[in-house]
């Protein structure tokens, strides 16, 4: 009789079990879908247009003020949509080192955040924190390499503190959110998009001044080098680089550990208080 028992508990959590998963994964896939439609939404925008055919003509400095404005301008969720489609597929999808702009990624991380922030689909916000996730990290990634080319490489760490300090502070009840896995993905990724992306033009302002506008830091600017700015010779460069994704990728695992570890508990004292 237990054995006949047992047998349908097994038989009844299997089915629980395929029940979850279908469930889940059917969110998973109508969520994608939704992203998906809302991705072909974005490039249809006269928005996207519009800065799509400035690219063509104006250079990434003009390309960041142009798209500044168009945030600051309008409060249409689908012209933020647009402009974060253009500057994901312009950053990530940007194919000419000498053009790769990392202010870009610093934009698409801070609109995924807002939109993570007030999406209602779990799928949604998911996929809008990981965008942010993999833009804020690959600028990161970035920033700290191109500060190992100074003659002072120290600048970076300097640089970021100002810069990233508030975005990571927004990017907390995302961790948990993305699981483990995925952010070992983005921190891979981010890594070897620097790597790369090396031929790309020497960043004169993460070598010398912290950056006034953060909406617009570490355009990079190599014909406005001046004169005392250093860097160092590029195989001193390529040992400093190879230090850098030791680093960063230690510090980003132990960011993981640490925030997943202080937003559970932060989670399980909200039940304990719901009881």
């Amino acid at each position: 009789m237990w054995s006949k028992i047992r047998k349908i508990f097994r038989i009844v959590l299997l089915l629980a079990i395929v029940c979850a998963a279908a469930y889940f994964g059917y969110s998973w896939y109508t969520g994608e879908r939704a992203d998906d439609a809302r991705k072909a939404a974005a490039r249809a925008n006269p928005a996207y247009l519009a800065l799509k055919s400035s690219a063509a003509m104006d250079d990434d400095r003009s390309m960041m003020v142009r798209i500044n404005g168009v945030i600051q301008n309008s409060k249409d969720p689908a012209t933020a949509a647009a402009v974060v489609q253009y500057l994901d597929d312009d950053s990530f999808g940007h194919g000419d080192d000498g053009q790769l702009h990392p202010g870009y990624f610093l934009l698409l991380g801070d609109i995924s955040i807002a939109r993570a922030n007030s999406d209602t689909q779990t799928v949604l916000k998911t996929l809008d924190y990981r965008k942010a996730f993999s833009a804020l990290m690959t600028y990161e990634s970035l920033i700290m390499a191109d500060g190992a080319r100074c003659d002072d490489k120290t600048a970076a760490s300097t640089y970021l503190i100002n810069v990233l300090g508030p975005r990571l502070a927004a990017l907390k009840p995302g961790y948990l959110l993305i699981g483990e896995s995925y952010y070992e993905r983005v921190i891979n990724e981010a890594i070897a998009f620097e790597i790369g992306h090396r031929a790309r033009l020497r960043n004169v302002e993460v070598c010398t001044l912290p950056p006034a506008d953060e909406a617009t830091a570490a355009a990079g600017d190599e014909a406005a080098a001046a004169p005392d700015v250093k860097f160092v010779d590029d195989g001193l460069w390529d040992l400093r680089r190879g230090d850098v994704h030791e680093k960063l990728r230690g510090y980003w695992q132990e960011r993981y550990k640490k925030i997943t570890a202080e937003n559970g508990n932060d989670l399980l004292q909200q039940a304990g208080q719901k009881q």
